[in-house]
């Protein structure tokens, strides 16, 4: 009891130890995105602005610890989206330029409200309809250059903190003059150390150091200089003043009627851009962090756990905010998967933001500049520079593509041309690939009926009048029009015997668009120009409606055919074509010992071996053998026609085999000694003439001779059978 009590307190300490911790380093960039999201606003928003994300991360960090599929699950709100919210903050500024600065503010505050509540339902309806797997869809590209531009985005925007108005890329000299320089220089210096430092050691602790010790520098700077606080707020290097104690008030309801709803509704794009965005970026979060902890995480509750969260801090003006990879594998890393993180975390959010405003006025704004900087460098670093040496140059050169649309053009802009040019790479590569899986022919890949040698000899020599496509893929015009060709080249090639039967197999075949139905008529023409007959094998429903809307399949159609499997199919081709060759299925009035005759040459032989056989004749449904009895006798098939099958739960059964007269069935068994691996029905009254396991015990000792000739026929009768399987084989890996 003593131990697992100690064990609790150790847990609740490291759980308070990290959250603290955490708390401290988010609360960095919550102050660095909150001055950057209202950069093209009035001075006094940036303080409202810290609120709203200190706030945020304070009740969506609480829900998400609460109701996450894993324990030490932080969520904040993020850059990402808040990448975006910029763009609309933005816009709003500019479009009420004039108006009366609370109406401005609660205009901007109203639309990341309405953007909050908006991602909330959809992060809720996401999940509830468990579509997590979709983020598999996303071409990597494209999630590459997002996050590219989401950099690009927050650099700039670090560099419209740092100078007061954003910087101009027709006019980038005047970022080198020498009062611009004293602004931003001393930023991008400080991102940079960062940068290297961050990727040098991944310690928690590196971040917050570097913070104070560049503050600490800042100050001393300050005391060298003569500088005094009024002058530094004065000259805009502080954060503050800030006119309120408490940094974050409620949503005033009362002050609906100042909201400029028109500027609102102009950015309904930019809206749904962060709903998507949102997530895109939990689902990639949650997915990598799935690898980083080796533990399964239930994505669509997350996603409903961040849609709950999203929708409650809403009512509080938070952005939007979702789970974390970085800090919450970094929960994870120093051991403490609880949910008390959070707990902890969202009460070190609360003090600050109910009685840190003071503190944080007199906060450098050269510091969170350059932590502005430094986020947006982190994701310029990754998707510029180290994705060089991880992506095919294809890849590459659209992450750029979508990087530079962003920045000279706008953000859905960007990402709307690279998901274009993706998936035409994607059309394109796929038109490309190979749709038939195998081409066999006759000659080598047969039906699973068991002929007489006559029979397959004949289909040996003339099968590869028969030829099997088995078809792969997804079917539109592009990929299909590869198919026309193969058949095309396959009908003019002169080695071959003329082809009479096609069989295309679509048991593989995963869709496919109307434009697909044009090929298969062009296809269909060519079979009656040709003449051979078109077999369509395990065809869909919904792809049969197609082709006999196209008039590709009619009913009482000679030039087409329709089976529920290859192996039907093919038994119809064998069959046609074996009956185009005079060559009789069954052989009418041919008894048991004409057919010996094969085995045995000699007549006398012939009438000793009889002896030990007995003559069956079974009418049709009869089972001659049933799966899983023992196996005590084979059978050779004088006339009729007999199917093998497999039976399966439910009373259902699936034909792998028939059998003519002529041939013989069992012997495997006989000579194993194993139970029936399958059951053998009569299809048509038949007769069978039986030899017994005791028969053939006595035909051994009896008469020798006999027994050896018997020994010597089935040895070759399944060698004959092997060579066959492995023509097969060798066709399937060709």
């Amino acid at each position: 009891m003593r131990k697992d009590s100690k064990l609790s307190i150790n847990l609740i300490l490291s759980s308070l130890i990290v959250g603290v911790v955490i708390a401290v380093i988010d609360i960095i960039f919550e102050i660095s995105l909150a001055t950057l999201l209202f950069s093209g606003s009035e001075g006094e928003f940036v303080s409202r602005g810290i609120g709203l994300l200190l706030f945020g991360a304070m009740v969506v960090g609480l829900i998400v610890a609460l109701t996450s599929s894993l324990p030490g699950m932080i969520a904040v709100p993020q850059d990402t989206a808040i990448a975006i919210l910029v763009l609309i903050t933005t816009a709003i500024t500019t479009a009420m330029a004039g108006s009366p600065v609370d109406e401005i503010y609660l205009t901007i505050l109203t639309a990341i409200v309405l953007t909050s509540l908006a991602a909330g339902i959809f992060l809720l309806i996401t999940g509830q309809l468990r579509l997590s797997r979709l983020v598999r869809y996303i071409p990597y590209p494209v999630i590459g250059g997002f996050l590219a531009g989401t950099g690009w985005v927050i650099f700039w925007g670090g560099l419209t903190v740092l100078m007061g108005t954003p910087p101009s890329l027709v006019n980038l000299s005047g970022l080198f003059q020498s009062d611009m320089l004293a602004l931003w220089l001393p930023a991008l210096i400080f991102a940079l150390v960062l940068l290297f430092a961050l990727r040098l050691s991944r310690h928690p602790l590196v971040l917050p150091a570097l913070v104070v010790v560049a503050t600490a520098l800042f100050f001393l700077w300050m005391a060298m200089s003569g500088t005094s606080v009024e002058q530094a707020q004065a000259n805009g290097w502080l954060l503050g003043p800030f006119t309120e104690q408490a940094l974050w008030q409620p949503y005033p309801l009362s002050a609906i009627r100042s909201v400029n709803w028109s500027v609102i509704f102009e950015q309904s794009l930019q809206i749904g851009a962060v709903l998507i965005v949102s997530v895109l970026a939990l689902l990639l979060n949650t997915s990598g962090l799935e690898m980083t902890t080796r533990r399964n995480i239930d994505l669509d509750r997350e996603l409903r756990s961040a849609g709950f969260a999203n929708l409650v801090a809403a009512l509080g003006g938070s952005p939007v905010g979702y789970q974390t990879l970085s800090f919450s594998a970094m929960a994870q890393r120093m051991g403490a998967s609880t949910r008390l993180v959070g707990v902890f975390m969202a009460i070190v959010f609360a003090i600050v933001l109910f009685a840190g405003a003071t503190l944080l006025s007199f906060f450098p704004k050269i510091v969170l500049g350059g932590v502005l900087l430094y986020i947006g460098l982190s994701f310029l670093v990754d998707w510029v520079y180290d994705a060089w040496f991880k992506l095919p140059r294809s890849d590459y050169f659209l992450v750029l593509l979508i990087l530079v649309i962003v920045a000279a053009v706008g953000f859905l802009e960007g990402v709307a041309v690279g998901i274009g040019i993706a998936l035409f790479i994607f059309v394109f590569n796929y038109s490309r690939t190979d749709i038939v899986k195998h081409t066999l022919s006759g000659e080598s890949y047969h039906s699973s009926v068991d002929r007489p040698a006559y029979q397959r000899d004949y289909l040996r020599q003339y099968g590869g009048a028969i030829l099997i496509m088995q078809l792969q893929g997804y079917y539109f015009f592009g990929s299909a029009y590869h198919l026309l060709d193969r058949i095309k080249r396959r009908v003019d090639y002169q080695d071959t015997p003329p082809l009479r039967y096609l069989l295309l197999n679509f048991r593989l075949v995963t869709g496919f668009d109307s434009s697909a139905a044009s090929i298969f008529a062009r296809i269909k023409q060519m079979a009656e120009t040709e003449n051979f007959v078109l077999v369509f094998t395990n065809i869909s429903s919904e792809f049969k409606k197609t082709l006999s809307r196209a008039d590709i399949i009619v009913k009482d159609d000679q030039a087409t055919r329709l089976h529920e499997s290859l192996d039907y199919g093919l038994e119809e081709c064998e069959n046609r074509l074996l009956d185009g060759a005079g060559l009789p299925l069954i052989e009418e009035g041919v008894n048991l010992q004409a057919q010996l005759k094969n085995v045995l040459s000699d007549s006398a032989k012939i009438d000793r071996l009889m002896i030990y056989l007995e003559r069956r004749v079974i009418e049709e449904g009869v089972y001659l053998m049933r799966q899983g009895e023992s196996s005590d006798s084979m059978y050779f098939i004088e006339s009729g026609m007999l199917s093998i099958r497999l039976e399966m739960e439910g009373g259902r059964h699936t034909r792998i085999g028939k059998i003519y007269g002529g041939t013989t069935v069992g012997e495997m068994g006989l000579y194993l000694g194993r139970d029936r691996t399958a059951s053998v029905v009569a299809s048509e009254p038949s007769t069978v003439y039986r030899l017994s396991a005791d028969a053939f015990q006595a035909m051994q000792h009896d008469d020798p001779q006999i027994a050896a000739a018997l020994h010597q026929w089935i040895a070759k009768l399944l060698t004959e059978r092997l060579t066959e399987n492995v023509d097969t084989l060798r066709s399937l890996l060709d």
